[in-house]
């Protein structure tokens, strides 16, 4: 799995949603070949992505995170390589230029993301949180 212990943020929804996308990663490079699920696939991460992204937003809206525009144009930085990688996929399918930009630009840009910009937002929701209390009822169950 493309997922490893140091891309934890330490914040548990958030985690499990960057698990999530790695799995979807993982199933993707194991069927290259395959176009229709292979851009089915995009389509369904693409979505789940926005829905990750919103919800991280929410939570730096909601903590008023001093570094949130930032944060946000890195997400929509991300979308539109998903966008490039589908539309070059679609183009030329599994071809040796693709698989390498799939691992050099959704997979290690998403890895930079979590590694620098969810880590530095962990840290501030540490110093703004003292309770995971508000974390589960505010975010968890809702979605946003």
């Amino acid at each position: 799995m493309l997922w490893n212990k140091s891309l934890e943020t330490g914040i548990e929804s958030v985690d499990k949603r960057n698990i999530d996308i790695f799995t979807q990663l993982d199933d993707l490079a194991n069927i290259r070949h395959e176009q229709r699920k292979v851009l089915q696939m995009l389509d369904n991460l693409e979505e789940f992505v926005k829905k990750n992204f919103s919800m991280e937003e929410n939570l730096h809206e909601a903590l008023d995170f001093p570094d949130a525009y930032l944060h946000k144009s890195h997400h929509k930085k991300y979308i539109v390589t998903l966008h490039r990688f589908r539309a070059r996929y679609l183009e030329n399918g599994a071809t040796l230029a693709n698989v390498i930009d799939f691992e050099k630009n959704v997979i290690e840009m998403l890895k930079h993301h979590i590694a620098c910009y969810d880590m530095h937002f962990a840290m501030y929701y540490r110093s703004r949180v003292t309770s995971s209390r508000l974390w589960t009822p505010l975010f968890a169950e809702t979605g946003r």
